[in-house]
């Protein structure tokens, strides 16, 4: 890839010019005229200062987030040339691999993490964080900011994973001096020095945390534009001018504070799990071009990228910086990580899984420098391979059979009608346990960023099942008035289709029908909703009517902004079930998992 240049470089390390004055040059003759150009040239390049060329500092920033404990290969759909296959990226064996290249061909290398290590697969089901510390710290990690998924278990499980890992947590807009154990395993920024130069990487949490998570109420998330600036100003006051913002806040509004805070360089995203660069050509759907560039109203250059999700690729900026800070040059490219041809593939979570027909490697290698082929790294393999064999039989014994692919979307698309065929799914397990308890309960509800990623054709493990519904979700039965259960669903529909959404708060049902009103291709309303009655039959939903409604703990303290069940009045019991075990006995009931019969949403049109 070529290097971006933001301004012509005036330095002897670009290029080396000697003219020698003809009368000196007939005296001395070509050949030590020749000499003189050499040795002048090795002059400029081993001493620019005593010139007064300004030095240049070229910086390498390695970059990760959204991993979600994905410790393992991860499989994806792509495309080349017409050929598409199912390949298999990622993995923490693989990003050892591709780090100790990026350092053995980089002097000057930051490795950084934006957010949300936590959550995702069985391994931090099993481990808490201590599986996800071991192998970052293995792979030298230098920072990592908090994601909101960090908060998701309490302030206890995040401190003991900051005491295990080698690396600091870096949040400049999170208060939790009420909290000091958090408090003291949490710091603004980070000074990381190469030789004589200085870098300054700073810390920003989201501030949706408390309605994204279920932190601990005594920790306040503060705004990240006024923490940053006050940041970059005590780096400043110790002569650092070479400044990374290390974001959790999402790729938005990441641009946003680019353009709004002077001072910053570069920006190392997270939290939208958004893909930049040259990747359509693999049949993938980037964002922009990676860096994504921004010019700031004073004329600055300031970088932005993230590096999708899952530890699926390696984001690799390099960045040439002159004397007083400023970006000179820059190039980038986030790298695909997949598996070397000899290696064979190994994926507990989709075993039966094809391999790529040579054709397809062919062209990948011919067609993008964004993929790269990679032996697994000993070291780190030898690690994970301590935490993978605890888990492993949980991937071996089947539930059940899935005759053909799930998909789970969090949205459904007002145009096309596409919903989740999963989350419909799993409210109908949630339904069925509670109804096995001999409770009377009318529906169930569940958010669909609980659901982690569509089921795809093969069979069903316990592993699998943990994969999907990593959050461990306790259910809680409440009484609530159809007038609240209303509001809650019309606030969980319109938050999901905001700008600023990931769709993670659409409720999904069972026993329980909403229609959605669309106006010009958008959702901009909830209309009919009806409850299912014991004989299969619908009734309307009455507003002063009390229904009893089966719903993960996480939505009934709250989360997602779902304050309508948070304050409802109405008797609430804990059940003692996990979504994840009643999903599991209910699969095992079936023995053949296909989408549910009943929708729960449908749509109504209005010219």
């Amino acid at each position: 890839m070529n290097m971006v240049n933001v301004q012509r470089l005036a330095s002897p390390l670009t290029s080396v010019q000697c003219t020698i004055n003809v009368h000196t040059s007939q005296r001395l003759g070509s050949s030590c005229g020749r000499l003189l150009c050499i040795l002048l040239a090795a002059f400029l390049l081993l001493f620019p200062q005593r010139i007064g060329y300004a030095e240049q500092f070229r910086l390498t920033i390695a970059h990760v987030n959204d991993t979600h404990s994905h410790l393992l290969p991860v499989s994806i759909e792509l495309s080349c040339n017409g050929e598409q296959t199912t390949m298999s990226v990622g993995g923490v064996t693989r990003l050892a691999a591709k780090l100790k290249q990026v350092r053995s061909t980089n002097p000057h290398v930051l490795f950084l993490h934006a957010g949300d290590l936590f959550q995702g697969t069985v391994f931090f089901t099993y481990y808490q964080g201590t599986a996800d510390a071991a192998l970052l710290n293995a792979l030298g990690l230098d920072g990592a900011c908090p994601g909101n998924h960090e908060f998701d278990k309490g302030s206890e499980v995040l401190v003991n994973f900051a005491r295990q890992a080698s690396f600091p947590l870096l949040a400049a807009n999170i208060d939790a001096h009420r909290i000091p154990s958090l408090q003291e395993k949490i710091t603004p920024y980070l000074v990381k020095q190469f030789g004589e130069e200085k870098v300054g990487v700073i810390g920003l949490a989201n501030p949706d945390t408390p309605f994204l998570s279920l932190p601990d109420p005594a920790i306040v998330f503060t705004n990240p534009a006024v923490a940053a600036r006050r940041e970059i100003a005590n780096l400043t006051r110790q002569g650092i001018n070479k400044i990374i913002v290390l974001s959790h806040c999402g790729f938005e509004q990441d641009l946003q504070l680019a353009r709004q805070v002077d001072g910053i360089d570069i920006i190392i995203g997270g939290h939208t799990h958004t893909l930049l660069g040259p990747f359509a050509a693999l049949g993938l759907e980037p964002q922009g071009h990676y860096p994504y560039v921004v010019k700031t109203g004073t004329a600055e250059t300031v970088l932005v990228v993230q590096a999708w999700e899952w530890a699926k690729m390696l984001g690799v900026l390099n960045v040439v910086f002159n004397e007083q800070g400023r970006i000179v040059s820059f190039q980038g490219q986030p790298v695909l990580l997949a598996a070397a041809l000899s290696m064979p593939e190994k994926d507990l979570s989709n075993p039966t899984q094809a391999k790529a027909p040579a054709g397809f490697y062919d062209c990948l290698q011919e067609h993008s420098s964004s993929v790269d082929f990679l032996e697994e790294d000993p070291h780190e393999k030898s690690i994970l391979a301590t935490y993978t064999a605890p888990v492993e039989h949980l991937y071996q014994t089947t539930l059940a059979r899935i005759p053909k692919t799930l998909l789970h979307r969090r949205c459904p698309d007002p145009l096309s009608g596409a919903h989740s065929e999963v989350a419909p799914l799993i409210a109908e397990a949630l339904l069925w346990k509670v109804r096995q308890t001999g409770v009377n309960v009318h529906c169930s509800l569940i958010n669909a960023g609980s659901v982690s990623s569509s089921l795809s054709a093969g069979t069903l493990s316990y592993g699998r099942v943990y994969d999907l519904l990593p959050f461990t979700n306790a259910l809680v039965l409440l009484s609530i008035t159809g007038a609240e259960l209303r509001s809650a669903i019309t606030h969980g529909v319109m938050r999901s289709y905001g700008k600023r959404s990931r769709g993670g708060m659409f409720p999904y049902g069972a026993g329980i029908h909403v229609t959605l009103q669309v106006h010009r291709g958008k959702v901009v309303g909830v209309g009919h909703i009806a409850v299912q009655q014991p004989d299969g039959g619908w009734m309307p939903l009455r507003e002063n009517e009390t229904y009893q409604v089966a719903l993960n703990e996480y939505m009934a303290r709250g989360g997602d902004g779902y304050h309508v069940f948070a304050r409802c009045r109405g008797q609430r019991r804990a059940t003692g079930i996990v979504d994840a075990d009643a999903f599991i006995e209910y699969a095992r009931s079936l023995g053949v998992l296909r989408k549910p019969m009943t929708q729960s949403i449908s749509f109504t049109y209005e010219d």
